[in-house]
């Protein structure tokens, strides 16, 4: 009862650990009220409070899978309200994980999922959640329910959308007879679409589902289409693109081998990229691979350092980082905007001794502009922090890549020095900034305008301090912990 008081606090981190603990240390019994209790805290509070709650609940929801049907509700609505992409991407791997535990909620929470994609802002999540249906669906009792949610994502929304939902068209074709031939007729309208990855993969599928269809139209063997779908590719389709990007380049009369080539990929992405050569080449595939996709490189500690390498090469065209010492590490890449946006905006972090280095990559895909003079306005949460150097990007002109750097001065302890053991972290707020200049043609026209563009913040982490070493062995933790 004394925690259900603190629920209106003034407070906000006050109420949010109130409702927390009540959510995790409650009785089944007390479910409803609790829910009724939070509904009106969850439009009056940040983001970030939000998504501990949103975690709070899943809990509440694998420890009762009885209330599941109004848990699941109250993240649907959740999930249908204002908010911000960290938000709306907690809800939905909340539910993801609630519909994997509890095979009971699935049905509902396909549902809640056709319902959010009509009207969703992020197109990443949008493709999270059609590959799902994709996978999910074709095995339900009424997977015709879900084409529709499914072909309006093709006629409405960008070009990385409508790929998945072709995707996830195909697999209903390829798993549910009785759709078939509904599907070819949605996928053929898709051959003449405007974007060539989605009408590859519209012809691709087409061909597919067509497999062994007689003359008389009588539908064919599906075998080769759930083949397709089921089975593992034979190496990774990043690397791949990696390893064929640096064979145009080579510039050589030497046709290009696939079984050589993805014998090399599999040593790659297998961790044993030492063992698989010395050359550049391969050493830029292994870069490639890592900057590509987070997963891909877990597998390949030298590529990560390849990737990493590539970062600091750049950097070091930059006479002003010689006086700030070797950097210690730098991160992988973290992405601040959509890779459908007008702008698009990564960075790599790099921990020098006493300062952090922010890269940003920058790419223009607005092509009646040139941006000028572009560089990262940063404001981090923590004031003790103290911005150094900025080095703009002169120009990025259409489907071109520019660089900006931030330097900050990591928070000095009492004697003016940085402390080896303040590891400062926090979320850092970010915001593009330029001179639009207009183009026409190729052409400049007329002058330029400031502009700024809204980024997602960046996070300064722990991990961000923290050296990776794969050779420690038992007898000499000790000796390497304190090193």
């Amino acid at each position: 009862v004394d925690l259900e008081h603190l629920i209106s606090d003034p407070n906000r981190n006050v109420a949010t650990i109130a409702i927390t603990t009540l959510l995790r240390t409650g009785v089944e019994q007390n479910v409803d009220r609790l829910m009724k209790s939070i509904s009106g805290f969850m439009s009056e509070t940040s983001d970030e409070h939000k998504i501990v709650l949103v975690d709070a609940i899943k809990g509440l929801c694998l420890k009762f899978p009885d209330r599941h049907q109004m848990l699941m509700s109250f993240l649907a609505a959740a999930l249908r309200e204002e908010g911000g992409k960290k938000f709306k991407q907690a809800i939905v791997e909340a539910m993801l994980e609630i519909v994997e535990k509890i095979p009971e909620t699935k049905g509902a929470g396909l549902e809640h999922f056709c319902e959010f994609i009509e009207d969703c802002e992020f197109p990443r999540l949008s493709m999270k959640i059609l590959d799902l249906l994709g996978s999910e669906g074709p095995s339900t009792k009424n997977p015709g329910k879900y084409i529709r949610f499914i072909f309006n994502r093709i006629i409405l929304e960008t070009a990385s959308v409508r790929s998945a939902a072709v995707t996830a068209l195909a697999k209903f074709g390829a798993f549910v007879p009785s759709l078939t031939d509904s599907i070819r007729v949605l996928l053929s309208r898709c051959v003449a679409d405007n974007d060539d990855e989605v009408r590859d993969r519209a012809i691709l599928f087409l061909h597919l589902l067509s497999a062994g269809r007689s003359a008389g139209g009588e539908q064919g063997d599906l075998k080769l289409a759930q083949e397709f779908f089921t089975s593992e590719a034979p190496a990774s389709p990043r690397v791949l693109m990696a390893s064929l990007e640096e064979y145009l380049k080579s510039n050589t009369d030497v046709p290009f081998d696939v079984d050589k080539h993805l014998l090399e990929i599999k040593e790659l992405s297998g961790g044993s990229a030492a063992d698989a050569g010395t050359g550049e080449g391969k050493a830029k595939i292994a870069a490639e691979a890592a900057t590509s996709s987070g997963t891909d490189s877990k597998g390949s500690a030298a590529a990560v350092r390849a990737a990493a390498n590539r970062y600091r090469a750049e950097m070091a065209k930059q006479p002003y980082f010689t006086k700030l010492g070797p950097v210690v590490k730098s991160s992988d890449v973290v992405e601040l905007t959509e890779s459908e946006t007008e702008y698009v905006v990564t960075c790599v972090k790099h921990n020098f001794r006493d300062f952090i280095a922010f890269q940003f990559y920058v790419v223009n895909n607005m092509d009646d502009q040139r941006l000028e003079d572009v560089s990262v306005l940063v404001e981090p949460e923590d004031p003790d922090w103290a911005e150094e150097q900025v080095i703009p990007a002169k120009s990025i002109g259409y489907q071109e890549t520019g660089v900006s750097y931030v330097v900050l001065h990591k928070p000095r302890g009492e004697a003016g020095s940085v402390s080896r053991e303040n590891f400062a972290s926090g979320p850092i707020a970010c915001t593009l900034k330029f001179q639009v200049q207009e183009v026409e043609n190729g052409e400049p026209v007329g002058g330029t305008t400031e502009d700024e563009y809204q980024l997602e913040d960046l996070e300064v982490l722990e991990s961000d301090f923290v050296l990776p070493i794969t050779t420690v062995r038992t007898l000499q933790l000790r000796r390497q912990w304190e090193t």
